[in-house]
């Protein structure tokens, strides 16, 4: 006998129908899992003492004349409370959250309905909404996200002819070319480059490069880029990531620094 956590069975449940032609899937926004029998799709349930909940109807309304197009988990998130605690549904790129008004059908209970402005200084302007959703019933709510005031701060003066920290150790003045230049101050005690760090020395593979046997340098290589066109990487001591590309090369370089034995290992069958 094997054991498996339950979403493991449920991947495997689905799989298992799938092979045997019987049409089914797992709804990677709420996780649960769906099997199609007398005509009609039906939520499936192995945890004993748990009851299938009837529906009821969720309508999400948003004034479409606001400048700000709202986005699952970057502006609002549901959740559902459940077990003393609230679940988040991953709807993240999903269709179903994508035009307005949103129209779901969620199983009856409480929920949190949440949103988030957030300010260039990882300030965050937060709502929190609690409702109940009935069977047979459909609720209505406005997706109210706080507007963010205008707060334009003049903090001084530049040099033109301070040395910009590089190689070529060029003046400001020489990087504008006589065209305006914009220079983006980065702290690492706020977002995002706080959750950046946070994020590689979590999941991050650690590279070091030895010269004559002697150990030269250390880099931390993350996760890949919002284009993946570059990966975000770390020097040992420093405090900012930057994001690295090979000229030339499309993608991001994360799989090359794998750590994986089986993937270092030849292809070569003899």
């Amino acid at each position: 006998m094997r054991w498996a956590d339950s979403h493991s069975r449920d991947i495997f449940f689905v799989a298992a129908c799938r092979a045997l032609d019987i049409p089914a899937y797992m709804d990677n926004a709420t996780g649960q899992i769906f099997a199609y029998n007398n005509s009609q799709w039906n939520l499936v349930r192995f945890e004993e003492g748990r009851k299938v909940l009837p529906n009821g109807t969720l309508v999400i309304n948003y004034d479409k004349k606001q400048s700000l197009k709202p986005v699952y988990w970057t502006n609002f998130t549901l959740a559902k409370y459940e077990d003393g605690d609230f679940v988040t549904f991953d709807y993240e790129n999903d269709p179903r959250v994508g035009t307005f008004p949103i129209t779901l059908e969620l199983e009856q209970g409480y929920y949190m309905l949440s949103t988030g402005n957030r300010y260039t200084d990882g300030t965050a302007l937060s709502r929190i909404e609690y409702f109940g959703i009935m069977p047979g019933q459909t609720t209505s709510k406005d997706l109210i996200i706080r507007s963010l005031d205008e707060n334009i701060s003049n903090y001084g003066q530049i040099d033109l002819q301070f040395k910009v920290p590089s190689q070529d150790k060029k003046t400001v003045k020489t990087l504008t070319q006589g065209h305006p230049l914009l220079l983006c101050f980065i702290d690492p005690s706020r977002e995002p480059s706080k959750h950046l760090l946070k994020d590689i020395a979590a999941h991050g593979v650690q590279v070091d490069i030895y010269q004559n046997d002697q150990l030269t340098k250390t880099y931390y290589v993350g996760r890949e880029t919002q284009d993946h066109m570059a990966s975000f990487m770390v020097r040992k001591g420093d405090d900012i990531p930057c994001e690295i590309h090979i000229p030339g090369f499309r993608g991001y370089l994360t799989p090359i620094f794998s750590a994986e034995a089986i993937k270092w290992r030849s292809h070569v069958i003899v």
